[in-house]
């Protein structure tokens, strides 16, 4: 009689559409075959699919005096329902552009993001929006939005529209960032 030892390990991930793995708590629910003539013993497989997002095809924005506005587009991906995402949005100088020397000044300004289907939202706040256009994530090594899939509007303009603020002459800046999750 020939002794036969069998091993059975379930193991279950999560694997996301970006590639990332994480490992699950895994119960210990062994299924041991009894010791006769034939011995059957079953285990289970177990796949769970995390929804995701993606943003990409962000460039930065350069506002010149006598300019008071300007638009960038940009893509979003989501497995969330019928693309739908959370879009959260944060300025590391509370949305004013500034020099990083103090006594310069600062130049305000209004952001705003706005979805294909007319959902937008503004400075430091957080909306439900839809991505639509893309059934399946594109390559995930793309960096630019192809022309007429871009599905984010972004518009920067200076607060009261003044092309030309009151402020010392030198070079204003500020860090936006984008926060995508699905939903």
């Amino acid at each position: 009689m020939k002794n036969m030892t069998y091993k059975a390990l379930v193991l279950a991930l999560a694997v996301g559409a970006t590639g990332t793995v994480a490992a699950l708590p895994i119960v210990a629910d062994y299924h041991n075959g009894a010791l006769g003539a034939e011995s059957a013993a079953k285990f289970d497989i177990y796949y769970t699919k995390v929804d995701s997002a993606r943003i990409w095809g962000l460039k930065d924005i350069h506002l010149k005096d006598g300019t008071a506005t300007d638009s960038r587009k940009a893509c979003v991906f989501s497995t969330g329902i019928e693309g739908a995402f959370k879009l959260e949005i944060d300025s590391a100088n509370e949305f004013e552009l500034v020099t990083g020397v103090t006594g310069e000044g600062t130049v305000p300004y209004i952001l705003t993001i706005e979805d294909h289907y007319e959902n937008s939202v503004a400075d430091g706040s957080a909306t439900n929006m839809k991505a639509g256009l893309f059934n399946v994530q594109p390559d995930a090594n793309e960096q630019s939005c192809d022309v007429g899939k871009e599905n984010l509007d972004i518009t920067v303009a200076l607060n009261g529209g003044n092309p030309n603020p009151a402020v010392n002459a030198g070079v204003y800046s500020d860090t936006i960032t984008l926060t995508v999750s699905p939903i």
